[in-house]
């Protein structure tokens, strides 16, 4: 009698009829990948965002790398990969506030609806807009002083003007009244009456002169008859000999 016949055995129907290949091993967890578990990587608009917020709530002072990477929940050196020391950070954080505008400036886009934007935005933070100032005169890199956003507008103000030192002049107006508090709609409208002014008056027309026919029938290219155009005379100028 073999052991599965034994009686002890008989009848039983609890005995495990599993076959030795049906067996069954404890399921593993499945493994994760390296990539899941590695933490993502910290960028350049988190640490900005994440210091525009300590230094709305904090200020200048209280702003830190150690405070903004508590923030962030990360090491201080994953902040030293994008920027080199506190002011390089807070002058990106500054710019940043202004960075449509330099859009909309370099797209050619509209003129007033830009100096209201930058009035708004100026007005709304006025610490960072000062700082942004102050920190752009600490690059020895950039004599005049102007940030490099407010650079970008005045260039694309200047191609949409057609005049860089209309460009200049209007900047200059808005930024004073600003900073001296005199702010609102009267200077922007101001502002813009300016600017067309400027951008749209005509050139006089001169009558032609003698001189100015027999320039031009001697020299076909008009370069001295311009000349002649460009510096009117008086009926009453005598010529002495």
């Amino acid at each position: 009698m073999t052991l599965q016949d034994s009686p002890t055995d008989a009848g039983r129907t609890d005995i495990d009829q599993t076959t030795p290949d049906e067996v069954q091993t404890p399921m593993s967890p499945s493994p994760v990948s390296e990539a899941a578990q590695a933490p993502t990587p910290l960028s350049r608009r988190q640490i900005i965002a994440a210091t525009t917020e300590v230094l709305q709530q904090d200020g200048y002072d209280a702003t830190t790398i150690r405070r903004i990477a508590g923030r962030l929940n990360c090491a201080v050196g994953s902040i030293y990969r994008y920027f080199t020391d506190k002011r390089e950070l807070l002058y990106a954080v500054t710019q940043q506030r202004f960075e449509p505008i330099a859009e909309l400036a370099e797209a050619g886009g509209s003129f007033e609806a830009a100096v209201r934007m930058y009035q708004q935005r100026a007005t709304e933070a006025q610490q960072s807009y000062r700082l942004m100032f102050w920190l752009a005169s600490l690059d020895p890199n950039n004599p005049t002083g102007v940030p490099t956003v407010v650079s970008r507008m005045l260039t694309g103000w200047a191609r949409s003007l057609g005049d860089a030192e209309l460009a200049r002049e209007c900047w200059t107006l808005l930024h004073g009244s600003i900073l001296l508090g005199r702010t609102g709609s009267a200077i922007i409208d101001s502002l813009t009456a300016l600017a067309t002014s400027r951008t749209r008056k005509p050139r006089p027309t001169l009558p032609h002169t003698p001189a100015y026919e027999s320039a031009q029938a001697q020299d076909p290219s008009g370069q001295v008859a311009h000349v002649l155009t460009a510096v009117p005379r008086s009926q009453d100028d005598m010529t002495m000999l």
